[in-house]
């Protein structure tokens, strides 16, 4: 694997392309809210828009990934003759087919890679049924992008990817927002969990808030429509903000001074202008 570090602020499809005169797989090592998504798609322009087989671990995931790359959802009954697919690890077995039409064109998004080697991995939710045998055949012959802030974190991702071929990692060593983690928990955590959200708030702080529950967002969104607070609400449900905002979330999220999320919202989402100053996460039972 060749290494090249990289100290912009942003990701860069001019890296990406760079890289590709070297190798037929590249690698992306990046901060969150670095603009991976964004630079992977202004590379595949550049590239004439070719067909494209996006992977993800999660559905909603996959979701997000159609949605940012402007794909076709698996779980649409048109997926397996589309020319570009957003799929689950899970799934990916459904598109033999799409890789016989494609695989002398047809380029390979693995989003978040470390999470899709760790799915595979786990025995309690993925049942092999051809999935591998054809991500192996994907990784040898497409040309390859793949990503993850925690890329170096273990060497499972290097492993994985220098398998299929020679690897060109481009890290970037910037990371732009310094975090302070302030953990809470129990019944009286709970309280100052909200009363900091709230205070944040009044100050005129943007606040992102993830909430662990559709109930949770719907009251914080509740909160903030009686106080007059303009935001954005993301929940499964149709009476939310439509999950069309993500394409252009600069655009979307203008004026609004909360963004009120439950796991809905997840990856190739990339905010430029838009900026919070404080994120709140109420997470789950097993974190208090």
């Amino acid at each position: 694997m060749n290494t090249t570090i990289i100290d912009t602020r942003y990701v860069s499809a001019d890296h990406i392309e760079a890289a590709r005169l070297r190798s037929r797989i590249i690698a992306v090592a990046a901060a969150c809210s670095m603009g991976k998504s964004t630079a992977f798609r202004e590379y595949l322009r550049r590239m004439g828009n070719p067909p494209v087989m996006f992977v993800a671990c999660r559905v909603v995931q996959s979701i997000d990934g159609a949605t940012a790359y402007e794909l076709t959802h698996y779980q649409n009954d048109e997926a397996t003759s589309a020319r570009c697919v957003s799929s689950i690890v899970h799934s990916l077995n459904k598109f033999n087919e799409w890789f016989e039409n494609h695989k002398q064109d047809g380029v390979l998004v693995l989003d978040e890679v470390r999470s899709i080697c760790a799915s595979m991995c786990d025995r309690s939710t993925f049942r092999e049924c051809g999935q591998l045998a054809l991500l192996d055949k994907m990784m040898k012959k497409l040309v390859v992008i793949a990503a993850d802030a925690d890329m170096l974190c273990d060497g499972m991702c290097r492993d994985f990817l220098t398998a299929h071929g020679s690897v060109e990692l481009l890290e970037y060593s910037q990371r732009p927002y310094p975090r302070t983690v302030e953990a809470v928990c129990g019944k009286a955590g709970g309280e100052y969990w909200t009363k900091r959200w709230q205070k944040a708030i009044e100050w005129g702080n943007n606040v992102f808030i993830h909430a662990n529950s559709k109930t949770h967002a719907i009251d914080i969104a509740q909160w903030c429509r009686t106080h007059g607070i303009a935001y954005k609400l993301y929940t499964s449900d149709k009476d939310s903000d439509s999950k069309d905002d993500f394409v252009h979330p600069d655009r979307s999220w203008r004026g609004s001074q909360a963004i009120i999320a439950t796991g809905t919202l997840t990856v190739a989402v990339d905010p430029k202008e838009w900026h919070c100053d404080e994120i709140f996460v109420l997470a789950g039972s097993g974190m208090g």
